[in-house]
C-alpha cells in the first residue's frame, strides 16, 4: 500500500497519478453521477477528486483519529469508517461532517447505505460491521442511533452484507 492512486490512461499505456493522500491507501470508489472518485486513507482523512480534471477538490478530515478503512457514498452523501471504530457522515456539497459517532469497539470493516423501501431518494440507514467487534449495525441516519445491532457469526455477517449488496 502506499499514498498514491494511479489513473490509467484507456489505452493503458500510462497512468497519471494523483498524491494528494499523505498516508497509504485503504478503500477507493468513484461515483459515476457525481463523477467523483473518492478515497479512504491512513492519513485519517477522506479526499474527493474530480475524474474530469484528477484535481483533489475537497478533504475531509478532523473526525476520525485512525486510518478511515472504509468509503461509500450515494449522491451528496458519504459516509466513512475508521481503525477507531467510528462513523463518519459527510455532506459532500458542504464539505463537511454531518454526524459523527463511535460505533465499534475497533476497524470498521463494511459500510453500505440502506434505504428503507420507498425508493433510492429515501435513504436513511447504514449498515456497518465491525471486523474486531463482531458487531452488525444498522444506524438511522436521521438520530444516529442504532436500530439494529447484533454481535454474530462472521458467516452470517457476510452472507447478510452480500444480500443487502446485491439486492
Amino acid at each position: 500500500m502506499d499514498s498514491n492512486i494511479c489513473i490509467w490512461e484507456p489505452t493503458g499505456i500510462s497512468c497519471k497519478y494523483l498524491t494528494d493522500n499523505t498516508g497509504s491507501i485503504s478503500k477507493l470508489i468513484t461515483n459515476e453521477t457525481e463523477k467523483i472518485l473518492i478515497s479512504g486513507s491512513y492519513d485519517t482523512s477522506v479526499r474527493v477528486f474530480d475524474l474530469n480534471s484528477l484535481n483533489c477538490i475537497s478533504t475531509l478530515s478532523g473526525v476520525h483519529k485512525n486510518a478511515v478503512t472504509e468509503v461509500e457514498a450515494k449522491n451528496s452523501l458519504c459516509v466513512s469508517g475508521s481503525k477507531d471504530g467510528s462513523l463518519a457522515i459527510w455532506d459532500l456539497n458542504e464539505e463537511k461532517c454531518i454526524k459523527h459517532a463511535k460505533i465499534h469497539g475497533g476497524l470498521v470493516k463494511n459500510v453500505k447505505f440502506l434505504f428503507d423501501g420507498n425508493g433510492e431518494s429515501d435513504m436513511n440507514c447504514i449498515l456497518s460491521g465491525g471486523a474486531n467487534d463482531g458487531m452488525l449495525n444498522v444506524i438511522d441516519m436521521r438520530s444516529n442511533t442504532p436500530i439494529f445491532s447484533k454481535q454474530v457469526c462472521i458467516i452470517f455477517f457476510f452472507i447478510f452484507y452480500l444480500f443487502i449488496y446485491l439486492f
